[in-house]
């Protein structure tokens, strides 16, 4: 009969490795599954948008205010005719129908370009219309807007911000959208490459 030594010190060793390497590349596995979610929200705040500016020229060219009628959300439904549009695939909380009831929507409005008439804000494919938004604290009503990205978003890797592969969707002026690092979004024009607040076209 033989008899085999073990040599546990070894296998030990050869475990913890094997942990290290599963550790290591299990993101790269994740990742995928996540861009595939990210697609659809993407899809959505395309279709807001477009809904969005559709809005702007029936109602001489300005941005919906934030408290239009029962909510910015809500004003354009004509042009978009669904509510499930609202909801980030990868939100956090179940949809509600109601626009004053919190839930409605995962998507903030930038509030700063309410009232504002489109042909009249300088570079609007740097200026944020839509965004991520929803970190189940937020009242996410058919009103729900932000002026700047959270100072808590920035660092906090569960929040919104972090949403899509460690970056944010957002909706531009000019009607695309894009993955954007949370470092690359500001309030001020001249200091990033991405911002909410908004410069007028000088003529």
């Amino acid at each position: 009969m033989i008899f085999t030594q073990w040599n546990w010190p070894g296998r030990i060793f050869s475990g913890v490795i094997v942990v290290t390497v599963m550790s290591a590349i299990q993101p790269l596995f994740s990742r995928p599954r996540e861009s595939v979610r990210s697609h659809p929200c993407q899809s959505n705040l395309k279709q807001i948008s477009l809904g969005l500016l559709q809005y702007c020229a029936d109602f001489n060219d300005k941005m919906p205010y934030v408290t239009a009628a029962t909510g910015w959300a809500e004003a354009l439904q004509p042009y978009l005719r669904s509510k499930q549009i609202f909801i980030c695939p990868n939100g956090r909380l179940t949809p509600q129908p109601k626009p004053r009831v919190t839930q409605y929507t995962d998507y903030f409005y930038n509030a700063r370009v309410q009232g504002w008439e489109v042909e009249n804000i300088d570079e609007p494919t740097q200026v944020i219309m839509l965004g991520d938004g929803n970190d189940g604290v937020d009242v996410t009503d058919a009103s729900y807007a932000k002026t700047e990205i959270p100072l808590s978003w920035r660092t906090d890797q569960s929040s919104p911000a972090f949403r899509h592969n460690y970056r944010g969707n957002y909706a531009f002026l000019d009607g695309h959208v894009k993955a954007v690092p949370v470092e690359h979004i500001t309030t001020d024009q001249k200091s990033s490459k991405y911002y909410f607040q908004l410069q007028k076209l000088q003529k």
